[in-house]
């Protein structure tokens, strides 16, 4: 057995031994709207690991909460016609195992060609919300009659809005990070979630300029701890001393929206300027 297989499988044991859930990564599996190219195995290898460590950030009893039951590993995953990093495909009974056999499982799709990169480990975590959501306490599923008054009066969700025009127009409105965040409240939600832990630091030092993000951040932290004791200030205090630096940090910067990429182009001028 070379030691790429051995890696493989003593990963495959480990994050079962640990989650519970099936990981699938040497077939593909039938699904109506996603699709995917099966990765080699020394991708993974890697990308188990890389998922591992990201898993690592939380506690083991928080994970095998949220009762995900397969995870599968993809390149170029597809929903539909559009390129994605990501989905998690919850059950609308996401507590009920019978119920899941019968219907459907809880699945979380990943890239494996994201591997160790920024885009990658957002992806995670940003899924993990999702399957957070799927367990909340609340009826209609995922309806949030708050969060939507977090954001700038005249803010509308894309899918709320009646035409891309005004999606368009929005893209630097004041309480977001990324322009997908700007598609849903449920993926607005999962975006800011994935990037609080990604680069706690960073969030914070764009919230203490920007009032809408600063209450979403105080939102997420209610929902968080609400949801899981685990989510409190140590674990934040954590977060934040862990936050990306170095190329990472460059990495990370891109993602954002472009005003957010130009206000950190003008912070490091004024600081050589000054300097």
């Amino acid at each position: 057995m070379t030691s790429t297989t051995q890696k493989y499988f003593n990963l495959l044991c480990e994050l079962r031994r640990s989650y519970k859930f099936e990981i699938v990564a040497e077939e593909s599996q039938y699904d109506p709207v996603i699709s995917y190219e099966v990765p080699s195995r020394e991708e993974s290898a890697a990308f188990l690991e890389f998922l591992q460590n990201e898993l690592a950030l939380y506690s083991t009893r928080f994970i095998n909460r949220l009762q995900i039951d397969k995870i599968i590993l993809g390149n170029k995953i597809h929903r539909v016609d559009q390129p994605i990093v990501g989905c998690a495909s919850m059950s609308l009974f996401p507590d009920s195992l019978p119920l899941r056999v019968l219907f459907r499982k809880n699945t979380i799709y990943l890239a494996a060609d994201q591997c160790n990169t920024v885009d990658g480990r957002i992806c995670i975590h940003h899924e993990l919300f999702h399957a957070i959501e799927a367990h909340e306490e609340r009826w209609p599923k995922y309806f949030d009659p708050i969060w939507p008054n977090l954001n700038p009066r005249a803010f509308r969700y894309k899918e709320d809005s009646l035409s891309n025009e005004s999606y368009e127009n929005q893209l630097d409105c004041d309480g977001f990070l990324s322009s997908y965040s700007m598609r849903t409240v449920r993926e607005d939600k999962a975006e800011l979630f994935s990037h609080m832990v990604v680069n706690f630091a960073r969030v914070e030092e764009l919230a203490s300029k920007d009032k809408f993000l600063r209450a979403k951040t105080q939102r997420m932290k209610q929902i968080l701890k609400a949801f899981n004791e685990e989510f409190d200030e140590s674990f934040w205090r954590k977060r934040e001393q862990n936050s990306l630096n170095g190329t990472a940090k460059i990495s990370y910067e891109q993602l954002l929206l472009r005003k957010l990429q130009d206000a950190l182009v003008n912070e490091e001028l004024s600081t050589q300027e000054s300097g």
